[in-house]
């Protein structure tokens, strides 16, 4: 990881430094941006974990497969956004269906889907 970040600075030194200051200051703005986030996210899945007393052996497994699924969620909704909206912005998002959806769902009732089976996978 401190490879790509020192990689990610020169690159982004090399950019103001050439001809493109503006474009050289947006990049290394996002990417510690996008740097920072990437932290907040460790925390706030450390304490998910601790919430729902997921085992250390299977952080790993529910990590995985919930980005997994996370993301192939995220693909099927913005298809289905796609699909039903003739709004240009809304149909790149796909937000409108998340928005839906989440008043249908609560995170609580997905997540103890989850660690229901971790449970019982950790009994037999």
């Amino acid at each position: 990881m401190i490879l790509t970040v020192i990689l990610t600075t020169m690159f982004g030194l090399d950019v103001r430094i050439t001809n493109r200051p503006l474009a050289g200051n947006e990049l290394l703005a996002g990417y510690l941006i996008e740097l920072l986030l990437l932290v907040d996210n460790l925390f706030a899945f450390l304490m998910i974990f601790d919430h729902f007393h997921i085992p250390l052996k299977y952080q790993n497994w529910v990590l995985t497969w919930g980005i997994a699924l996370a993301v192939c969620l995220r693909g099927f909704m913005l298809l289905l956004g796609d699909e039903n909206d003739e709004d240009e912005a809304t149909m790149m998002s796909g937000d409108n269906v998340v928005m839906k959806l989440i008043n249908k769902v609560t995170l609580d009732q997905l997540c103890s889907h989850w660690v229901l089976a971790i449970r019982m996978q950790t009994i037999q």
